[in-house]
């Protein structure tokens, strides 16, 4: 491309001949242009054209060189990988998955299911309902916000970016999505959280929270400070084991309650 413009450069230069020449018939200098006897007005007039294709020539080079326009910008990330998060934003809603894989009959790789550890996301704090993403599905660490949710059940989905802070305290989060209804899972998922003992550091009931959620690609997972649980249905037992093996293991064990804005909006 800048090959081929410099060439065209060169060629009108030439043709033009319009520089300050000795011998020349045409003058241009900083006090302006004058046309000597010999030269033709008509020739100067077609000079000035070719100057004027000269100009519109720089203008266009300029225009399209990425080293003055700065480029134009890369394409936007892809997709998250097989049982990633790769688009799982703050807003908790938004976007919803439908469970594949083995619980839906489809074998997809999405829907790896059991107990997986993973590595930190490290443990940073952002901006209140700023988007956020997660390597995994459901998130496990990572960015997230100042303020975290409290420990309880919830009926409509919570945006991860406080689930995570939720995790770093020592919570385990029990996390579900039945597009068609699962409200049998749901009352027992709910019951074997009733009847967890208290948080014996604590003195209160464990940090548990139980809500939907639209983004899960199984119908049910668990997730504690870099490890997740997935699975098509609820079993006491199998989420027993998580909680017993995983509970308050995170980098901050904190005993103090959360805040829940489901009255005011998560994000309004």
């Amino acid at each position: 491309m800048v090959a081929g413009v410099g060439l065209i450069i060169v060629a009108v230069m030439r043709r033009a001949e319009c520089t300050n020449r000795k011998d020349g018939l045409l003058v241009v200098s900083s006090r302006g242009l004058s046309v000597n006897s010999e030269f033709e007005h008509r020739t100067v007039r077609r000079c000035l054209l070719r100057l004027v294709l000269f100009s519109a020539t720089l203008a266009w080079a300029g225009c399209d060189d990425p080293a003055r326009t700065g480029g134009t910008g890369g394409t936007s990330g892809g997709a998250g990988g097989a049982g990633g998060a790769g688009g799982i934003g703050g807003i908790g809603g938004a976007g919803g998955a439908t469970p594949s894989g083995p619980c839906e009959g489809g074998g997809g790789a999405g829907a790896t299911l059991g107990v997986a550890s993973h590595p930190t996301e490290g443990a940073l704090h952002t901006v209140v309902c700023t988007a956020v993403s997660y390597g995994t599905n459901p998130p496990s660490s990572g960015t997230h916000y100042p303020t975290w949710a409290a420990y309880k059940t919830y009926a409509a989905p919570v945006p991860w970016g406080f689930l995570v802070h939720s995790l770093e305290h020592g919570a385990v989060e029990v996390v579900y999505n039945c597009p068609g209804g699962c409200p049998d899972e749901v009352a027992a998922a709910q019951a074997w959280i009733s009847a967890l003992p208290l948080d014996a550091r604590c003195g209160t009931p464990p940090r548990v929270i139980l809500a939907p959620d639209p983004r899960l690609d199984v119908r049910w997972a668990a997730a504690a400070w870099t490890w997740t649980l997935r699975a098509c249905t609820f079993d006491t037992a199998t989420f027993q084991r998580f909680f017993d093996d995983h509970y308050d293991t995170a980098p901050e064990s904190i005993c103090g309650q959360g805040a829940d804005q489901t009255a005011s909006g998560w994000c309004p």
